[in-house]
């Protein structure tokens, strides 16, 4: 099953980075950390998942 949440816009640019650094061509997947920060989530860490 895959998940789909909005992110916070701080995650955009570390999505940007992985998926820029992959060399996967398509189908790329992504594993998004949050954590609950200032009273919301936030993203910390993204990383490409095989």
């Amino acid at each position: 099953m895959t998940a789909l949440t909005m992110l916070d816009p701080e995650a955009t640019p570390k999505v940007v980075d992985v998926v820029q650094e992959s060399d996967t061509q398509e189908g790329i997947r992504l594993r998004v950390t949050r954590e609950r920060g200032d009273g919301q989530m936030e993203s910390t860490d993204v990383e490409e998942i095989q």
